[in-house]
């Protein structure tokens, strides 16, 4: 019980943290433009989305590395992930169609912030 309560607190500050990050990264950008419209948040939403996207793929790497004498269980989390990038492909071309254009960068943002938590649960599972 006691190293459930601590892996929930040291994912809980490690998700902090790149959220500070991601948060940071956003602001520097829409602080370049001179006013705030559709195009600068789509800018800088897929500048962020870009880093994100670096991070997760990081992260799958070390799950993979932590799974490595696991082919099946590999395999799951690979199908799984596929599965996530699907959903949330569709999830924000259905938001940006039906809310508006920036909501794109806006969604995928939000889903792949839920999706690095969920990445770094898997690691702290495996250490």
């Amino acid at each position: 019980m006691k190293s459930i309560m601590i892996g929930c607190l040291l994912a809980f500050v490690a998700t902090v943290a790149y959220a500070d990050k991601y948060d940071d990264l956003y602001k520097k950008c829409m602080a370049s433009y001179s006013s705030i419209n559709n195009s600068a948040v789509y800018d800088c939403g897929g500048s962020v989305e870009q880093q994100m996207q670096v991070d997760i793929t990081v992260m799958l790497g070390k799950v993979y590395e932590a799974r490595s004498g696991d082919e099946s269980g590999t395999q799951a989390i690979s199908e799984a992930h596929q599965k996530w990038a699907d959903y949330m492909e569709a999830e924000c071309v259905s938001q940006s169609s039906n809310i508006g254009s920036p909501m794109i960068t806006i969604c995928s943002m939000e889903k792949m912030q839920a999706r690095i938590i969920e990445l770094q649960m898997y690691l702290m599972a495996y250490e």
